[in-house]
């Protein structure tokens, strides 16, 4: 994010620029404050759909995992590299007094030493909490697709059994276990899509600083700007778009397998009304209730909602922003 490009910092001073970097620490900061004041509710949820995992078969797979603990490790110390190449003694001293406003002292030739350990802290702080929480939200979306597809393939496989019948209690404990996971669903939007929202606009800030930076090139001499910017600027753009793909693209495949999980229902009500020629009420009505409701689909804490449509939409707004901005600061 614009917050470390250590080249801002050292030659920008106006309020704007200023503000751009203090933004993303600031998102940082609100993500930590809503995951604590949600932990006993994220706590027990994870054990909730732990069990409905186990229902139907639906596991954890272990590469997810590792790789997310991967994840969570490696962005924060690639981000302290974009911030420690090609560093200076004249310009970590600057950056130093910078951090310590103005106050600190450090020999002559430890500066940069001294600017390795602040910048180690505060990528830390700025990215592992972010990045652990955005890997929390694409691994527990991933988890719901795939219970969901569990459950959709059991209605499946008795919908094309021609030789079996389906009858009242089968139909209640289906639906039962429809109404939990959609319960399930419905309380981990209500205690992330607080985080969604703020995981999102930091993603697209990354990327519309990094299309905007761009225009740095024409301000200074190209090698200077290659040594400064373009390592940087390549990283937390493609941070930001691949974790706003991620988020996206794993939030939206949930509401595809609720859809999907819809239209089976479809199908076992007309079996149903086939293979019960008596009048049934009462299971008519509760299928009834459920093909009414809309499939589940996750939001941004209702600012919008993650949809397939939603990602060239997004990046196609931020793409437009950034063009806009480039040209009035011309």
């Amino acid at each position: 994010m614009c917050s470390i490009l250590t080249a801002d910092i050292y030659i920008s001073k106006g309020f704007a620029e200023v503000m751009s970097r203090k933004i993303p620490d600031l998102m940082s900061f609100l993500i930590w404050c809503s995951l604590r004041a949600r932990k006993a509710e994220i706590s027990n949820l994870l054990h909730d759909i732990h069990y409905l995992g186990n229902l139907v078969n639906a596991k954890l797979r272990f590469l997810w995992e590792l790789l997310g603990v991967a994840i969570i490790i490696t962005v924060p110390l690639a981000s302290w590299l974009c911030v420690t190449l090609s560093m200076k003694e004249n310009m970590c001293k600057h950056l130093v007094l910078y951090f310590s406003f103005l106050i600190a002292y450090v020999p002559e030739g430890w500066n940069c030493r001294m600017w390795f350990i602040i910048t180690f802290l505060h990528q830390i702080a700025a990215f592992a909490l972010r990045t652990a929480a955005t890997v929390l939200y694409v691994i527990v979306c991933c988890y719901f697709r795939n219970l969901l597809n569990k459950y959709s393939e059991k209605g499946i496989k008795k919908v094309t059994d021609f030789n079996s019948r389906l009858d009242s209690n089968y139909f209640r404990r289906y639906l039962e276990f429809y109404e939990n996971i959609m319960r399930t669903t419905t309380s981990f939007e209500n205690s992330m899509s607080s985080t969604a929202l703020l995981i999102t606009i930091s993603d697209c800030m990354g990327m519309l600083y990094g299309l905007e930076r761009i225009q740095h090139f024409k301000q200074m001499s190209f090698s200077l700007w290659l040594k400064w910017y373009s390592f940087s600027i390549v990283f937390f753009f493609l941070r930001g778009l691949f974790s706003f793909l991620c988020v996206s693209l794993a939030a939206s495949s949930v509401h595809e397998a609720s859809k999907r999980a819809k239209t089976v229902q479809e199908e076992m009500l007309k079996k149903f009304l086939i293979s019960n020629r008596k009048d049934n009420n009462k299971e008519s009505f509760l299928l009834f209730v459920a093909l009414n409701r809309p499939p589940f689909v996750f939001s941004a804490w209702g600012f919008f909602y993650f949809t397939k449509s939603l990602v060239f939409s997004a990046f196609g707004t931020v793409l437009t922003y950034a063009l806009l901005i480039t040209q009035i600061l011309r």
